[in-house]
């Protein structure tokens, strides 16, 4: 028999049930968009020196194989000697983004608190 102390009809309490869970997902996505702000604004002036430092890297392979062109132009022709730095380039960058993507593989992007979270509940680490 119900308890007749408690007012609260199933209804009421479901509704508040619902009501609870989408105020926690609310928090929580509140909480989540926070973490990624504040580490992309701490990791912005890292990226703007990378970016940078990538820039003048890139102009220094540009300038080193031309040079190389140049040192081969003599003993193979300029076009073959063009052929032979573009391969190579083409193989190394190749092999670096191969061994790049394979490292990416292993990295999970869920923030600490989500694999801990994950890992207290039992479900398999993605």
């Amino acid at each position: 028999m119900p308890d007749s102390a408690d007012p609260t009809s199933i209804p009421q309490l479901v509704r508040r049930l619902f009501d609870d869970g989408d105020r926690l997902v609310r928090a929580e996505f509140r909480l989540a968009t926070a973490e990624a702000g504040g580490a992309a604004k701490a990791a912005l002036p890292g990226l703007v020196a990378v970016m940078i430092g990538g820039l003048f890297l890139l102009v220094s392979v540009f300038t080193l194989c031309a040079a190389i062109i140049g040192w081969l132009t003599p003993r193979l022709g300029a076009g073959m000697a063009a052929l032979v730095v573009t391969l190579a380039a083409a193989g190394i960058g190749g092999a670096l983004v191969a061994i790049g993507a394979s490292r990416l593989k292993n990295i999970s992007l869920a923030s600490k608190r989500s694999r801990s979270a994950t890992a207290q509940s039992g479900e398999p680490n993605r």
